[in-house]
């Protein structure tokens, strides 16, 4: 009964997190999808995610799960960004930091013992510094081009840190989690880290939600 409850608590949070494009299925498990472009090399099979390298099951606790699922650029066919930057605050393209970065990107999301991964190979960012000292980061969706999510951070020299209330809806990444995040540039590569915790309290109890993104890339 405890686990009955427990598995019903977390579904009523997702339900209430969540804001996924209905493009990505938070639990798309690659069922009736097409087999090309980066989906199909990305996606790792179920055998690969339930056992080891010698293909024994872990004995670990049985209630933490690991689902590696489609790439989440894959978002980008979910419309214009919500709550982010649009384009048009981009400004003046040049700067140090300016410039399309590719590279690859994880996207993971922790709730109840149980935790997603999404993986991109072929991930894009775009960075635009449209006044001194702001960067504006565009999360690119590999499949179709368009913008994800665009985020605003303050620069200092090769570090930056985003600016209070940047957010990406796509990536579950925006209130009421307590977000953070910053960006290193080391010559034409650079890494973004974005991270969100919440807690939440659920009857006599409390969810803990954890989504973290990672990127690393290199201009070109």
């Amino acid at each position: 009964m405890s686990r009955l409850r427990s598995s019903i608590v977390t579904l009523g949070l997702l339900a209430a997190c969540r804001a996924l494009p209905s493009a990505i299925p938070l639990a798309d498990t690659g069922e009736g999808r097409p087999e090309d472009g980066a989906l199909g090399r990305n996606r790792v099979s179920q055998s690969a995610r339930t056992s080891g390298p010698s293909g024994s099951d872990d004995d670990g606790d049985a209630d933490e799960t690991v689902t590696i699922v489609a790439s989440v650029a894959d978002a980008g066919d979910a419309g214009p960004p919500e709550g982010g930057v649009t384009a048009a605050d981009a400004g003046d393209a040049g700067g140090r930091w300016a410039g399309e970065y590719f590279g690859s990107d994880r996207h993971t999301r922790s709730i109840k013992g149980t935790k997603e991964v999404e993986l991109d190979d072929k991930a894009h960012t775009r960075v635009e510094e449209p006044s001194p000292g702001v960067a504006l980061f565009s999360l690119v969706s590999s499949a179709s081009g368009e913008v994800i999510c665009g985020m605003r951070a303050r620069v200092t020299g090769d570090r930056a840190e985003l600016e209070p209330g940047a957010s990406c809806a796509p990536l579950d990444l925006k209130p009421p989690l307590a977000l953070k995040g910053s960006a290193t540039l080391e010559g034409d590569e650079l890494e973004l880290e974005i991270e969100g915790h919440g807690e939440f309290p659920v009857g006599d109890e409390s969810i803990e939600l954890d989504v973290e993104y990672h990127f690393e890339g290199k201009r070109r």
